[in-house]
């Protein structure tokens, strides 16, 4: 888990140190009490998650 967290946090800090410009890609925005995530969906490698999170998030795909 501390591994996880600190790629997320190198990642954001280089995301930042780049000026903000998104390459190419499938991006979500998560807004949370410490602040705004953006998270990069590889839809490429998990066709079936990302669709599920699409879906979650848009509203139109049912909770189970």
């Amino acid at each position: 888990m501390r591994t996880l967290w600190s790629a997320l946090c190198l990642a954001l800090l280089s995301f930042r140190l780049s000026g903000g410009a998104l390459p190419d890609g499938l991006y979500a925005r998560l807004v949370t009490s410490l602040g705004p995530i953006t998270v990069k969906l590889y839809y490429d490698q998990t066709p079936q998650t990302v669709a599920s999170f699409v879906g979650l998030a848009e509203g139109t795909q049912p909770f189970i």
